[in-house]
C-alpha cells in the first residue's frame, strides 16, 4: 500500500503556491485512502505515464490513453503541451493519481518540443490551480530559456493559478478564455495545531530533541514566536521570488499580486493576460494564420 501518512505529512508541511481549495481536496482524497474509503476501483497510473488525467477536450486531442499518447500534439507547426493538474516534483504514483503534474516531466516535454525540427512554436495549455513551490523556480527558468529558442505561448480555458501562473509568465504571451481563473500570485503554509484537542483527550507530549528548531510545528505543540517568524520569513522570501519572476517578463502592479484570482475584463486590465481567446482551437487557428 502507498505510504499515505508520509504523503499527507508532506501535504500539510510544505509551502504551497496553490489555491487552498485544491490543497483541501487532495487532503480529503488522502484521508479517504487512509481510511479505506477510496473505493475498490482505485488503481495508480501505470509507470511511465507522460501526461496526467485530462479533460474530455484534451483527451480528444491527445487520445484516450495518456500513457500511449505522444507527450505533445502537433497542430501544423505548433506543439500543444498540456499543463494539467496540481504541480509538484518527484511525484509518486499516488500523487499523480490525485491529480499531480511533475514539473520535471513537463520540462522534458518542453525540451523535446524545442528540439523537434517540425515544431516552430509551442502552446502550453494550462488547467492547473498551482501546487507546491519545490521545483517551480527552476522549471520556470527552464521554460524561460526554452522561450528564447522557440516561442512559447501560454493558454488557459480553465485555471492558471499560483505556481501554474509562475510557469506561464515565462512564456512569450499569455492568452485566456474570459471566464477562466488567472493569477493567485501568492504562497502560503498551513500548520495544524492539535495541542488543545490532545489535551482534551488526556494526551501530553514529551518531546526529546536536539536543536532549537528541531520538531518545529509538531502538531502537539504550539509554535513559538521564533518558529512562526522563521516560517513567515520563508513564505515572504518565496513570494518575493514569485513576484520577481512575473514582473521580469510582465508589467504588473503590486495590488494584482496579493493572492487573488481574476477573470473577464480584470485579466486584461491587470496585465495578467495579453488577450482573450475563447478556445484552444481558436488560438491554434490564429497562430497558423500568422505563421
Amino acid at each position: 500500500m502507498p505510504n499515505y501518512p508520509h504523503i499527507l505529512a508532506r501535504l500539510r508541511r510544505t509551502v504551497w503556491a496553490s489555491t487552498p481549495e485544491t490543497v483541501d481536496a487532495v487532503g480529503a482524497l488522502l484521508d479517504a485512502a487512509m481510511s479505506g474509503h477510496l473505493g475498490s476501483d482505485f488503481s495508480p497510473p501505470p509507470a511511465g505515464t507522460a501526461l496526467p488525467a485530462m479533460s474530455a477536450q484534451a483527451a480528444a486531442m491527445f487520445g484516450e490513453s495518456s500513457a500511449a499518447a505522444a507527450p505533445y500534439h502537433i497542430h501544423g507547426s505548433t506543439a500543444v503541451i498540456p499543463v494539467f493538474g496540481v504541480v509538484g516534483k518527484h511525484l509518486s504514483s499516488m500523487e499523480i493519481f490525485c491529480g499531480g503534474l511533475d514539473v520535471d516531466a513537463l520540462c522534458s516535454v518542453v525540451d523535446a518540443a524545442v528540439a523537434d525540427e517540425s515544431v516552430e512554436q509551442a502552446v502550453l495549455w494550462f488547467n492547473s490551480p498551482g501546487g507546491v513551490v519545490t521545483g517551480v523556480p527552476e522549471a520556470a527558468r527552464r521554460i524561460a530559456a526554452a522561450n528564447k529558442i522557440k516561442k512559447l505561448y501560454a493558454y488557459t480555458d480553465g485555471m492558471c493559478c499560483s505556481a501554474a501562473y509562475w510557469l506561464a509568465a515565462q512564456c512569450e504571451h499569455i492568452f485566456a478564455a474570459p471566464s477562466s481563473d488567472v493569477g493567485s500570485i501568492g504562497v502560503y503554509l498551513s500548520w495544524i495545531d492539535q495541542t488543545e484537542a490532545a489535551t482534551e483527550q488526556g494526551l501530553k507530549l514529551e518531546l526529546i530533541k536536539a536543536g532549537d528548531f528541531k520538531a518545529m510545528g509538531h502538531p502537539l505543540q504550539h509554535l513559538s514566536d521564533d518558529e512562526r517568524n522563521m516560517l513567515q520569513a520563508e513564505v515572504d522570501e518565496i513570494w518575493s521570488m514569485f513576484k520577481a519572476a512575473c514582473t521580469a517578463t510582465r508589467t504588473l502592479e503590486e495590488s494584482s499580486m496579493q493572492g487573488q484570482t481574476f477573470s473577464y475584463a480584470a485579466q486584461l486590465s491587470t496585465g495578467l493576460v495579453d488577450a482573450h481567446v475563447d478556445s484552444i482551437g481558436e488560438l491554434l487557428a490564429d497562430l497558423a494564420a500568422a505563421s
